[in-house]
């Protein structure tokens, strides 16, 4: 019933009902998944002045084979970062990758500077990553943390990792393991796969932690689920050797062979230095 409301409204010219609508069709929620329907939403909104939907409708042709989306994409973070934050980052984005325009890194600063200033959390950890590796900036370790911390705040759980890798390997902060594990964790729970990896390390290797193979396999299977080809590789190694559950080589096997079609080198090398063959179906 709901969706025939959308439609309703969608045909009465509202542009928040072809943002949602479109979601529905780019997700395949209640309706046939369609991505073109979705795209075509996105356009008639954008042209209202949607921003979510520029910003959503660049998401999918900043990844376009073809040079003419890329540029489009970067059109629509230009207009959309007049008021959005989203859009400002977005746009950030563009210039630190040239993705439809020429990469400018000190443009990108500037983006995700004003985005950072006006509260964005992602513009806080953009910055931040810019200020990490000296990129359109002077590096500055201090800024990064600070500007992580900020991100953090607002459950960004990509700076937690972020951070969390920082205090790991004493970049710019002495080195406090135990630091590394709190951001790690936090991160993990929040459902990045980068902290659920970190954290699923931490446990196998028993580094600055107690070693507990049960629990690295817990992390690691939910960040094997999310497509992390490291985290499979090591889930691989756990079965094959029973490493905190139960051994199961034909398993492991395919949780190899997962990990090396994500084009993870160790994975390759092992099956390659082993002779592995790829399970049948």
């Amino acid at each position: 019933a709901e969706i025939e409301e959308l439609k309703k409204q969608v045909q009465n010219g509202d542009a928040e009902a072809m943002f949602l609508l479109g979601y529905c069709y780019l997700d395949g929620v209640v309706v046939e998944e369609n991505e073109q329907e979705a795209i075509r939403l996105w356009e008639l909104a954008a042209e209202k002045g949607n921003v979510d939907s520029m910003n959503s409708l660049g998401m999918i042709l900043e990844n376009s084979k073809h040079p003419q989306d890329r540029e489009r994409a970067f059109q629509l973070y230009r207009k959309a970062a007049e008021t959005s934050l989203d859009g400002l980052c977005n746009l950030g984005h563009c210039y630190s990758d040239g993705i439809g325009t020429d990469k400018d890194d000190k443009k990108a600063v500037e983006c995700y500077r004003i985005a950072a200033e006006n509260g964005s959390a992602q513009g806080q950890y953009d910055l931040a990553v810019c200020y990490r590796n000296g990129e359109g900036v002077k590096q500055d370790f201090a800024k990064a943390v600070e500007l992580y911390e900020k991100a953090i705040a607002q459950g960004h759980s990509n700076a937690m990792s972020n951070l969390g890798l920082l205090y790991d390997n004493g970049i710019g902060v002495e080195v406090d393991k135990s630091k590394a594990i709190k951001y790690y964790q936090m991160s993990a729970e929040n459902g990045n796969m980068q902290g659920q990896f970190l954290l699923g390390s931490k446990y196998f290797y028993g580094d600055g932690i107690e070693q507990n193979y049960e629990e690295a396999v817990k992390w690691f299977a939910e960040a094997a689920q999310q497509g992390e080809p490291d985290s499979m590789y090591h889930l691989a190694i756990c079965h094959n050797k029973g490493l905190g559950v139960e051994k199961d080589v034909d398993f492991a096997i395919e949780l190899l062979y997962m990990s090396a079609d994500c084009g993870w080198q160790p994975a390759i090398d092992v099956i390659n230095e082993n002779g592995i063959r790829r399970p049948k179906k």
